[in-house]
Parts: structure tokens; sequence; C-alpha cells
């Protein structure tokens, strides 16, 4: 009988604690990971959009956050508003409205970090600037590394 329930725990506590659907998600293409798995490497939405950070393209940046890529569209958001924090550029009313309803989007993205960290959340999760520990603050510190670069 022990036995038993030591199974039955075993596997409600895996149901409980599962983690996103790996095989639905191409981790390497559609999620979000400045450094992600064992050898911390970014994803190719990352890799992309780093590439516009060090040859600023205002108008590729901009299109993101048209996109109807939810990984693009946090990535637009946040380089767009990185930017404007270091007047470079001016985000306009019809680009502001976007990102005001980015920022309430329930869309979600895969997420990674490390070799232990992956997940989905939202865009509105994602977009959290009040969480010193959360996915927006770690997108700001990857910003600024390759922007200071610049």
């Amino acid at each position: 009988m022990k036995k038993i329930l030591a199974t039955l725990l075993f596997f409600f506590t895996i149901l409980t604690y599962s983690q996103v659907n790996f095989e639905e998600i191409d981790w390497d293409n559609e999620a979000i990971g400045f450094a992600c798995s064992f050898g911390g490497t970014p994803t190719n939405p990352v890799v992309n959009a780093t590439s516009l950070i060090k040859k600023p393209k205002y108008k590729r940046i901009r299109k993101l956050i048209y996109s109807e890529k939810p990984y693009e569209q946090f990535l637009g958001v946040l380089i767009l508003e990185q930017f404007q924090k270091k007047n470079k550029l001016t985000i306009s009313e019809t680009d502001f409205k976007q990102i005001e309803l980015l920022r309430k989007s329930k869309e979600k993205v895969a997420v990674c970090s490390g070799c232990t960290y992956w997940d989905e959340l939202t865009i509105e999760q994602m977009l959290e600037t009040k969480d010193p520990d959360g996915f927006y603050e770690i997108g700001v510190s990857w910003f600024n590394f390759y922007y200071n670069r610049l």
C-alpha cells in the first residue's frame, strides 16, 4: 500500500510542477532567452534583436511592435522604450497606443533562462517593470550591455 501511495504522490507532484510542453515550442526560433540552456546562449529572436541595437534601425524596431509574433512584440517594446530613455528616438502617439495595448496582452511567449527555467509568460507579465528580478529588467540589462558597446 505504501508503494502505491508513494507512486501516486510522485505522479501528482509531476503533474503539479510540470513545465510547458517542450515539443510544441521551437525554442531556438520562437522563445525569448538571453542566456538559455547549458551553454547560456541567446535564442534566435534575441540574436536578431541584438543586431538592431548594435546598428540601430528604428523603422525595423518599430515594426516589431506590430508583428503577429508575440516574442517580437515584447522585444520591440523593450528596445523602443530603452532607446527613448537614451533620447535616441521619440515614440509616436500611434506607437505609444500599440505599446499600451501590448502591456495588457495575454498572448504567451516561451521564455528560458539558464538550464533550469523554461516557461511561458504573457506579454503583460514580461513587460512588468516593477519587479526588479522580472523578465523586463533582465531585458534592460541585455539592452544596456549591447548599447554601451556602441
